[in-house]
């Protein structure tokens, strides 16, 4: 050890810094030994070492669309104490607390949820982030899907071969039959399918 020093003649103080090691639980014992050979031996006393964040894992599927904010769930476990868990949904840009943080088998392992406020359609970046009682600090990233308004259609383009055939305002055409027809179709909302109907109000 280093850092030896009398304290009288018979005690001395010392202090040592381990070497450095990974995250883990160590135990750790001091033996001294007098000028007669003697040695004696502390007990083990156990000391944590831990330099990572916690591993925070989002349950709630995020895959999906949601028409309204969903209640987002899901747990953190560290080697030491969960301190406390946040969530953004602006890409990390500004943090606020999750609505609820239990402890679960042991104050290494919690489980938080919470609700973000209502949005808008669109795509939000959201992250959850965990801090132990040492500060180490680590984040999940997630999208979430909000889908309120239904798919809406736009214009329709007909085309037979170089040729573009007009659609009148309730959305019918003519074209020949027997003559291969391309109909193009824009629209917004995420529709997950499209289906259309053909009708031949003329001569087959």
């Amino acid at each position: 050890v280093t850092g030896v020093t009398a304290v009288d003649s018979l005690t001395k103080r010392f202090s040592f810094t381990p070497k450095k090691i990974g995250d883990g639980i160590y135990n750790v014992k001091v033996r001294a030994i007098d000028s007669a050979g003697n040695t004696g031996t502390s007990a083990a006393v156990p000391f944590a070492i831990d330099q990572r964040g916690p591993v925070v894992t989002i349950k709630t599927p995020m895959t999906k669309p949601y028409a309204t904010s969903p209640d987002i769930a899901g747990t953190a476990s560290d080697g030491s104490t969960i301190a406390d868990v946040s969530f953004s949904l602006d890409g990390g840009k500004n943090w606020q607390a999750v609505d609820d943080l239990t402890t679960l088998e042991t104050a290494s392992i919690s489980a938080f949820v919470f609700t973000p406020p209502k949005l808008d359609d669109g795509n939000y970046d959201v992250r959850v982030r965990g801090i132990d009682q040492l500060g180490n600090t680590s984040w999940v990233a997630a999208t979430l899907i909000i889908d309120r308004l239904p798919p809406r259609l736009g214009g329709v383009l007909v085309t037979v071969g170089p040729h573009v055939v007009p659609v009148s305002a309730d959305g019918t055409f003519e074209t020949i039959v027997h003559t291969e027809t391309s109909v193009s179709v824009s629209y917004v909302g995420g529709p997950t399918s499209v289906s259309y109907t053909i009708e031949n109000q003329g001569n087959a």
